[in-house]
């Protein structure tokens, strides 16, 4: 009986000494999935956008190119109307994705501060392990704020590909409704519409918004 009841004591203690391991391992697993699931989502995510523009692309080409009387949308004016819509369906649809994709680049930041947190508690406290920071690459101090918001990163890079797309939407719907006559103006819009979300991805991801 005495031997049962000092066995579970040593167990309890073995418990409760292992208890700080096991919630900060349990945290750095949790960041390090949240931030595995950011990269994965965006990668999904560019994938469903390039099919479903690649749909709407098709369609504006049909409503270009056919001129049957029997089709759907027979007259020009109406056909015009339609490829209208599709160019302005695909702005708003870049808009969204791009504002989605600032959303899972700062969750990653979020993840990847936390990982770092973890690491800098251990070498603060946890000084019998003898942790020091040159064991790891990746510290909160490589994890360089000027870097995350640009566009030549992944997320970046992506956010590139969603901007350029939604821009020449507009620069087509823009042409559909003024004409090539009005060309200057609207290549002058193109390229304010292209810079402006430029600015909002890099503003939305300083650091100062991420508060790093």
């Amino acid at each position: 009986m005495i031997s049962d009841t000092t066995t579970r004591q040593k167990k309890n203690a073995a418990t409760v000494k292992d208890f700080p391991h096991e919630i900060l391992i349990a945290e750095f697993n949790y960041a390090r999935e949240t931030a595995a699931q950011a990269m994965e989502d965006r990668h999904k995510m560019i994938n469903f956008f390039l099919i479903l523009i690649g749909i709407m692309v098709n369609a504006i080409g049909m409503l270009l190119t056919t001129d049957k009387a029997d089709s759907l949308l027979s007259s020009p004016d109406q056909r015009k109307s339609g490829v209208a819509i599709l160019f302005f369906m695909i702005f708003i649809f870049g808009i969204l994705y791009l504002l989605k994709l600032i959303r899972l680049r700062s969750a990653w930041v979020e993840s990847a501060l936390s990982m770092n947190q973890v690491k800098d508690y251990y070498e603060k406290h946890f000084t019998e392990f003898k942790i020091e920071k040159e064991a790891f690459r990746w510290t909160r101090e490589t994890l360089n704020p000027k870097v995350i918001n640009k566009l030549t990163t992944l997320f970046g890079l992506s956010a590139l590909l969603v901007i350029i797309v939604d821009s020449s939407s507009l620069f087509g719907l823009m042409i559909i409704c003024l004409g090539l006559n009005n060309i200057v103006p609207v290549i002058i819009f193109f390229v304010l519409v292209f810079g402006l979300q430029v600015v909002y991805y890099k503003s939305a991801l300083s650091e100062k918004r991420l508060k790093i």
